[in-house]
């Protein structure tokens, strides 16, 4: 049914299942004949984005209405943690459909012009492997988001009985929904990412000049080397150009995500005090043990989320480094010639120059370092959280 060919058509459960939200970036992409063809959005399609972002926005309110007429809430202790993690999720929501169909259009498809222009340098030789593998990551991905959240509201209807109950939580099911496939959607420009360091390093290793060549072992030395040297100083060139573009894609993805990474974080720290804090009140009241168990797998979702989006950005923020060190053992050479070592030391300047680096709005950066401070202030508010309900 889905022939894979490109990187485009690897995207397909992504770009189908965004076209269902009205998740507007990846629904510029029209794959004909194997190909992609870039295009402004047409007039139904925003229309449909409108009609979805209405519905989150009339789902946020109907939540905040129901909210205030549950008594439980207003003794409630975490009563603001409970608001503000249900408004950043609602305001991520909101914000990717509309920015989507507005700042971000333009945007979007400059990321894809590198991604194609990317894709048919760098990743040509082992494209079929890499787009299969892609597509069924994506798939895989896709189905495991959809069964989580189908399965979560099944749970919450199981628990809470009441239609009231049911319409509330469905629009906050459908906003966490939008909200993961944004996320993955991030992710995977960040795998792209990774995927063209790596191939750059391995042309950075393979790479003969003047008589050597390089790999991850040894610098071995070739004595029968016939590539001349111009050639060889416009291969180092050419490495350079799609650094640099790598580069200039790095800038578009924070340009395009990085508000969407601020609110998501910040609803991540939310929405891990805010469950850590109901599932030991939960067993400390005897709760039933399906409320336990609901909000531990949210819990779990959650969190895990958050360490990918900070793990994937600390992993594409290291592989430039790998390919610093590659560069450094080529100038190591003592028979390299004068064109190759001054490409080489423009392009260890570059490397450090021009880091991968992403960032929420540039307040913090998306980094491990990142992690360890969220878990270390949730510690810290669960238990402000607990002692003001003891107290």
């Amino acid at each position: 049914m889905f022939k894979v060919t490109n990187i485009i058509s690897a995207m397909q459960p992504l770009y189908y299942v965004s076209k269902v939200f009205g998740l507007a970036p990846y629904s510029y992409l029209e794959l004909f004949s194997n190909s992609c063809i870039m295009k402004g959005p047409s007039v139904p399609f925003i229309v449909w984005t409108i009609t979805v972002t209405v519905f989150v926005v009339a789902g946020y309110v109907h939540n905040i209405f129901y909210l205030f007429r549950e008594n439980e809430y207003h003794i409630a202790s975490s009563s603001i943690v409970i608001i503000f993690e249900k408004t950043w999720l609602f305001a991520f929501s909101v914000s990717i459909l509309l920015l989507g169909v507005t700042r971000n259009r333009l945007k979007m498809q400059d990321i894809f012009q590198h991604i194609i222009e990317i894709e048919s340098s760098l990743l040509k030789n082992q494209a079929r492997i890499i787009f299969k593998k892609e597509f069924w990551s994506l798939s895989f991905q896709v189905l495991f988001v959809s069964g989580f959240h189908v399965c979560m509201f099944y749970s919450y209807v199981k628990i809470h009985q009441g239609s009231e109950k049911s319409a509330s939580y469905f629009s906050y099911t459908i906003a966490s929904f939008i909200n993961t496939i944004g996320i993955i959607q991030f992710l995977f420009l960040l795998k792209i990412l990774r995927m063209s360091c790596k191939r750059i390093g391995d042309n950075l290793e393979h790479a003969e000049l003047n008589d050597f060549a390089a790999n991850k072992v040894s610098i071995v030395r070739h004595f029968h080397g016939q590539i001349p040297e111009y050639q060889q100083s416009r291969k180092l060139y050419n490495l350079r150009y799609f650094h640099f573009k790598l580069h200039e894609l790095v800038g578009l993805i924070n340009s395009c995500y990085g508000f969407l990474m601020l609110i998501e974080t910040t609803h991540n720290f939310v929405m891990f005090v805010g469950l850590a804090h109901s599932i030991l009140m939960g067993l400390e009241k005897q709760s039933g043990t399906n409320v336990v168990i609901h909000d531990i797998c949210l819990l779990l979702f959650y969190s895990g989320k958050l360490t990918v989006i900070l793990k994937t950005s600390q992993l594409t923020h290291n592989e430039p480094k790998e390919m610093l060190v590659t560069v450094h053992q080529l100038l190591l050479c003592p028979s390299i010639s004068s064109a190759c070592q001054a490409q080489l030391r423009l392009f260890a300047a570059q490397i450090v120059d021009n880091e991968f680096e992403f960032t929420a709005c540039g307040i913090f950066p998306l980094d491990l370092s990142t992690l360890h401070s969220i878990v270390a202030a949730a510690a810290t508010y669960i238990i402000i959280l607990y002692q003001l309900k003891i107290t």
